[in-house]
């Protein structure tokens, strides 16, 4: 190991002087290697990688991005050794894509990895999983369904090859984000489909489950279970927890990293709370949600902004609830949110629908909008950003207008599962 660590502590350092990073291994040689030696150097590279590109900025990116290029121009050959360990750089590669919003590089390292005939099923699965991901968070749901059943299709024909306790979880994870998909497109019952007969128990003490605790989480969140969906939320956590202390041997990119899916739980904790009239719970949830995406993106990231828009429905929520106002502050987080979020300009004539962040933005500029009405000075403005929004609104299982006009929390008899939406923080995706 102490090798990898000198590798990478080279390769980010600024000298006139460049010796190939070939000959910094000091002639170690990966061609046929013993199966953990290359795959644990990868580790060491990404994990030195990751270290240093927190929080994500114009200097942490391209160098963290150095030390994954040069060791992917180390592991070269077609035994599973050097495969794994590519696989592993490649996958760490498209996560810090999808980070600066470089959706289509990380597209075709996922893709890459997803092809390498010799690599794990385990790198395989990991690259399905996160492209299925990505085209969600594109709005591109045939694709990302797609994806999906490659991802079911390569474990159907995994059979005997695989270990019985890691073919479940891996089965575990192809049928989530299948799930997710069917849920994204409002297909609600064909989800369950994909979650039937699971309980707590299934996931619980299961290391890198995180990502299917947090998506079966989400499904009964909608389907109006609170009391289990926070109990899930919770088990995403912890699981998170539990996978960044024993390195990352799971492999796992973009949205189903640990980091991700500890945000996006934490975020939905507190919009669950939200709903159920929780309040102070809720602002303390969504609080450190923000504080954790600004330590981790940066505070001009568009996760950021999600989670501006999530504390703004929050306080809408409540002032509903108290019969009170929070007119300044939600306007300020709205305002926010859609800066972070890079609205397009309402001024813009002609604009494409094909908006990254569209579920959040359209969201943002609808309850901005709402919350503009009853202010006649200011009513056209509200107008022109509500008929915006509608256009944008793609949601298959509700209407922006119906998620808008909930008032109810979960403690009414008469709450509507269709208007019980939740922002994955992840993906940028209502559902």
């Amino acid at each position: 190991m102490a090798v990898a660590v000198a590798v990478v502590k080279w390769v980010i350092r600024r000298t006139a002087d460049r010796v190939p990073l070939q000959v910094a291994l000091s002639g170690r040689r990966f061609y046929g290697s013993s199966s953990n030696s290359a795959d644990a150097t990868a580790i060491e590279m990404v994990n030195y990688a990751r270290s240093h590109s927190r929080p994500l900025n114009a200097t942490s990116y391209p160098e963290a991005l150095r030390v994954l290029e040069q060791g992917l121009s180390i592991f070269q050959g077609d035994d599973a050794s050097t495969a794994n360990a590519a696989g592993r750089l490649l996958l760490a590669m498209a996560t810090l894509n999808v980070d600066r919003g470089d959706i289509r590089d990380a597209m075709e390292r996922l893709k890459q990895a997803a092809d390498m005939t010799y690599s794990s099923i385990e790198i395989r699965v990991a690259a399905l999983e996160a492209l299925t991901g990505v085209h969600l968070r594109m709005h591109q749901d045939v694709i990302a369904s797609d994806y999906g059943d490659r991802c079911l299709h390569l474990l159907e024909n995994a059979g005997i090859k695989t270990n019985g306790e890691k073919l479940q979880v891996l089965e575990m994870r192809a049928k989530a984000i299948k799930g997710l998909v069917e849920l994204a497109c409002g297909r609600v019952d064909s989800a369950e489909s994909y979650f039937s007969g699971w309980n707590v128990k299934d996931i619980k003490n299961r290391n890198g489950l995180g990502a299917v605790a947090l998506t079966y989480a989400e499904f009964i969140h909608v389907t109006g279970n609170f009391a289990l969906a926070k109990q899930l939320y919770e088990l995403a956590l912890e699981l998170c927890a539990t996978e960044n202390t024993v390195d990352i041997s799971v492999p796992s990119a973009a949205a189903m990293i640990p980091e991700e899916v500890q945000l996006g739980a934490t975020c939905a904790l507190g919009q669950l709370a939200a709903h159920s009239g929780h309040f102070d719970e809720a602002e303390q949830r969504l609080t450190q949600a923000l504080k954790k995406a600004e330590e981790y993106y940066g505070g001009q990231n568009q996760k950021v902004g999600i989670v501006l828009l999530c504390i703004a429905d929050m306080f809408g929520h409540k002032g509903r609830s108290e019969g009170a106002s929070y007119f300044l502050i939600q306007e300020g987080l709205y305002r926010r949110s859609l800066e972070m979020l890079k609205a397009p300009s309402l001024d813009q004539e002609g604009f494409s629908k094909e908006i990254d962040q569209k579920d959040v933005i359209a969201l943002a500029r609808g309850g901005y909008a709402q919350l503009l009405l009853p202010q006649r000075n200011r009513a056209g403005e509200a107008e022109k950003m509500k008929q915006w929004a509608d256009v944008i609104w793609e949601n298959n299982r509700t209407t922006l207008a119906k998620v808008l006009e909930k008032t109810e929390t979960s403690r009414d008899k008469e709450r509507k599962m269709d208007a019980t939406v939740v922002t994955d923080m992840r993906l940028g995706r209502v559902f």
